[in-house]
């Protein structure tokens, strides 16, 4: 899995889920427990990830300073 980075473009709280945009403009699938250390998500916060091989889903997400 290669570590990419991007945008929280959506994170639905009540739901659990969300959308980082990536630097090629691609929409990609979180859910809360691809969230690394607790780490708080908001809207336009950066984020580096890794693109899950078969679910094509960001899962290992931390905030970048």
């Amino acid at each position: 899995m290669i570590e990419q980075s991007g945008i929280v473009r959506n994170y639905n709280k009540t739901e659990a889920l969300g959308y980082i945009e990536n630097e090629s403009g691609a929409c990609i699938l979180f859910f809360k427990g691809s969230i690394c250390k607790n780490n708080l998500l908001d809207e336009g916060k950066r984020v580096t990830f890794r693109l899950h091989q078969f679910l094509q889903i960001a899962v290992l997400i931390s905030l970048i300073d």
